[in-house]
């Protein structure tokens, strides 16, 4: 098999990583003078949101301009911008079928092959002096300045059309009740009296969908895509047909968008339960999931830009987003080594039909940069694997805890080698040293799966968990879950601590030359310290199921839209959380933090300061899971 990304193409995207960090890092401190003064006086995870907020206002309103005869070049977006395509693209399903489904998209894969470029020209993106004809085209299309923070200056309200009479208002991003369009409770009220609110944009949008004719932007989100066929038109007529003929709609087949909307009284909830009955299967849930606000894409992307950060954050604590970090040969031989783990488990994937596999960091970097090559990535997916491979970047993290003890087997049954080593950097020696040691001098390209002979392994090896979601609607199962996961690491780490003769287990360095002498003790530690990280999913991003009751309070939800919001409670409380845990009181307190409004991307889960993350690496990702790797 011919390599499906370039080494060259990782370091191309850990650029841009690097680029991304660095504008959260600029935009949490905030004291850039150009951002609003309520803004500065937030703190910064909630400053993170509005920014983020505001990049994919300006994301919509360029795709919204592409034009057929652009030269690419000339049209590419600025920084901010650029985040938010990178974490579109990395949900390859949604971004497949969004872009053929909604014509007003369909530019939009024009500039496809352009991102692919930048893999190896990251400065295209990252430039911080970008040719004037790029800056004034964008101006002149987006109505905003190019760079971000001019933008930010400029751009407090935004356009949104009332669902019952279809004015248009302007409503602020930040509003000081938090009820903004950038925060969690957001509500402005017409002048036609109507309260204009997420779900009742997200209701308007889909009755929109229901009663257009015109193809393929008739087709329902969720509908149209599958695993195997890119542009399914049978099934989603199918399903479309059905959600016409439910008994809420059938009544009034045929029936404008404002009368659907007063059949169900402009209630999104009551259309959910309402379809949920009628119609047989699983589409309700995925369908109407697509339509959460007024944006014109179907999946929300300000969610998806913090549930991305989390991994730049790691990516970043282990050190290879620093520019130059892989530029010797012998650290690059990293990079082989992450493609050809990527390889081999979309070689799982293909002889595994079904299943749901887990990612290490290393894999999953490769894999964020195959998907970043959108018509390729399809392309290689039904030649590699047999079908289309998405990349869901909301998994419950019970589920995601499950599904990689599974992988961890799967894979040593299928290659006779472990999963998931600690990886935790030592000082003596740089990562390509540890890895060229680690396979033997007889192998030294790095495109191969082989063990480590030693306890000097592997980096980035963990579990990428920046996916883990909390479910809120099964609280209490997730909790129990949890505790279960946690049970079994505390009796594997006692059990363990007896084997090695070690009392409490604790993490070892060593200096140069002092391997030979420490090798068994060397060894020992290994094995202790894997079972002292704790599982990467005991700190996951939080997730309100839409028909739970957090959902309407706001605290924090896959929206992202958390500036401000109700207090959370635990299921059938109505106390406040203790703030002992982050978002949602998911249980996150090794982060350290204590708001009830922290925010997807604070959370332990990204590895920016958990307390129980590998000391080494400090990638806060944990990594010794407490399931081993399934190699016993």
């Amino acid at each position: 098999m011919s390599q499906l990304v370039t080494p060259q193409q990782l370091k191309g995207h850990l650029a841009l990583l690097h680029a991304f960090h660095t504008l959260r890092e600029t935009v949490q401190v905030g004291n850039d003078d150009r951002f609003p003064e309520s803004v500065r006086l937030l703190d910064s995870d909630r400053r993170w949101t509005w920014f983020v907020s505001l990049a994919v206002e300006r994301f919509e309103r360029w795709c919204l301009t592409i034009e057929e005869s652009d030269t690419e070049w000339r049209g590419l977006p600025p920084i901010d911008v650029a985040m938010v395509w990178h974490a579109y693209l990395l949900n390859p399903s949604w971004y497949a079928e969004d872009t053929v489904r909604i014509s007003k998209l369909k530019a939009l894969a024009k500039y496809n092959k352009g991102f692919a470029i930048c893999l190896d020209f990251p400065n295209i993106l990252t430039t911080e002096v970008p040719r004037q004809d790029r800056v004034e085209t964008w101006r002149q299309r987006t109505g905003t300045p190019y760079h971000p923070f001019d933008a930010a200056a400029v751009l407090t309200h935004k356009h949104v059309g009332c669902p019952q009479c279809s004015k248009v208002i302007l409503a602020a991003f930040v509003d000081p009740n938090g009820m903004g369009y950038a925060q969690g409770n957001f509500k402005v009220l017409c002048m036609c009296g109507f309260e204009i609110t997420k779900p009742a944009l997200g209701l308007h949008k889909f009755v929109k969908n229901l009663v257009e004719k015109n193809m393929p932007d008739a087709y329902l989100a969720g509908s149209l895509h599958t695993p195997r066929d890119a542009n399914h038109t049978t099934r989603a007529g199918l399903i479309k047909s059905a959600i016409l003929q439910a008994k809420p709609l059938s009544r009034i087949a045929g029936g404008s968008t404002e009368q659907i909307m007063e059949k169900m009284q402009y209630d999104r909830k009551k259309l959910h339960t309402a379809l949920s009955e009628s119609v047989k299967g699983n589409h309700i849930g995925r369908v109407l999931g697509a339509y959460t606000d007024d944006r014109i894409f179907s999946i929300d992307l300000i969610g998806a830009v913090l549930r991305q950060a989390s991994f730049v954050a790691k990516m970043a604590d282990l050190g290879w987003t620093q520019p130059g970090f892989f530029d010797s040969a012998e650290d690059a031989i990293v990079l082989q080594h992450c493609i050809a783990r990527y390889q081999a488990f979309l070689g799982l994937m293909k002889e595994s039909q079904g299943s749901l596999f887990v990612p290490t960091l290393d894999i999953d970097l490769a894999w964020h940069t195959h998907q970043l090559m959108a018509r390729r990535y399809q392309q290689d997916c039904f030649q590699v694997v047999g079908h289309f491979v998405n990349h869901d970047d909301k998994v419950e993290e019970d589920h995601l805890a499950t599904s990689f003890d599974v992988t961890c087997r799967v894979w040593k049954e299928r290659y006779g080698l472990p999963y998931m080593y600690c990886g935790c950097p030592l000082p003596d020696e740089s990562i390509g040293q540890r890895l060229r040691r680690t396979l033997g001098s007889t192998h030294n390209n790095g495109d191969f799966l082989l063990a480590p002979s030693d306890a000097m392994s592997r980096a980035a090896t963990h579990p990428s968990d920046h996916n883990a979601v909390f479910a809120m609607h099964r609280r209490v199962q997730s909790f129990r879950a949890r505790e279960k996961r946690m049970t079994a690491l505390t009796e594997r780490a006692q059990e363990t601590s007896q084997y090695t003769g070690e009392n409490t287990p604790r993490y070892t360095q060593t200096t140069s030359g002092s391997r030979n002498d420490a090798d068994g003790r060397l060894q020992r530690q290994a094995i202790v310290s894997a079972f002292a990280h704790a599982p990467a999913f005991l700190h996951a991003i939080p997730m309100c199921h839409h028909q739970h009751r957090h959902h309407e309070q706001s605290s924090v939800a896959s929206s992202g839209g958390i500036l401000f919001g109700g207090n959370c409670t635990m299921a059938g409380d109505t106390s406040p959380c203790s703030g002992a845990g982050c978002a949602g009181c998911a249980g996150c307190a090794g982060c350290g933090s204590t708001s009830t409004y922290t925010t997807a991307a604070a959370c332990g889960g990204c590895g920016s300061g958990c307390g129980s993350g590998c000391g080494g690496c400090g990638g806060g990702c944990g990594g010794g899971c407490g399931s081993g790797c399934g190699s016993n």
